[in-house]
């Protein structure tokens, strides 16, 4: 048994074990990025294959795939599963044969979600199982994760991420202690030389044709000369990096 990958947390190689046999001990996929494949087999000892992943952030139009490859009867289901101690709830379904692909698209909140794949034919069934994301349409922006403090050494630099997705098109403007920053109007905003002048607060707002969204502030602070590396605090995921 083994199966489905781009910003993914984990990806696990899948061997022929008894991982998968139930939903308590499905394969974990990490979380869902831009696409998943992975390739399995379903045999007359072992009919059944489960998945696990996660969709962060926001809602996601997630598409679950398996072409028509298995031949008859393969039955692919998209589950969650909040209470272990009671059955998992279906969200949609679909069969693939070898003529027609298991082909269903449903809208996802934040959390984790499951996948069986199984068939009523006896035999040794190979497969893939195919998982990808969009953004529904017309999706505001919005911030993935809080901007993360930073502490730089004078004379050095540091790089905040907006981290922001949404429905087509976003443009970014940065703000230092609430005024707008003239010109810094991308994705990234580095600040080069730090000096005392430029600690304060610093947030962004992300805006396209849905609507705005700005972020909450992070605090740069700027040490003195040779008082040590520069470090971060909190949310560790929008801070690109400092030199």
């Amino acid at each position: 048994m083994a199966l489905v990958a781009a910003v993914l947390s984990a990806l696990a190689t899948k061997a022929k074990t008894p991982d998968g046999n139930s939903l308590a001990n499905a394969i974990p996929l990490g979380s869902i990025g831009v696409s998943i494949s992975r390739n399995g087999t379903l045999t007359t000892a072992d009919p059944v294959d489960y998945y696990h992943f996660k969709v962060e952030g926001s809602v996601r139009a997630v598409r679950v795939r398996v072409p028509a490859a298995i031949a008859p009867n393969a039955h692919v289901r998209l589950l969650t599963w909040p209470d272990p101690n009671a059955d998992p709830i279906p969200l949609a379904e679909g069969d693939s044969n070898v003529n027609t692909h298991s082909d269903f698209t449903t809208n996802l909140t934040v959390g984790t979600y499951y996948i069986e794949i199984t068939t009523s034919e006896f035999q040794n069934r190979l497969y893939e199982l195919q998982l990808s994301q969009t953004l529904p349409d017309k999706t505001p922006p919005f911030i993935m994760f809080p901007l993360a403090h930073v502490t730089v050494p004078s004379g050095q630099a540091g790089v905040l991420s907006a981290g922001a997705e949404g429905s087509f098109t976003l443009s970014y403007q940065w703000s230092f202690n609430g005024t707008p920053i003239s010109g810094a109007t991308a994705s990234q905003l580095r600040i080069d030389g730090a000096t005392a002048s430029q600690a304060g607060s610093y947030s962004v707002t992300v805006t396209s044709e849905f609507g705005s969204v700005t972020s909450t502030a992070a605090t740069l602070t700027v040490t003195p000369p040779g008082s040590g590396a520069g470090h971060r605090h909190g949310g560790d995921h929008l801070l690109a990096g400092f030199r």
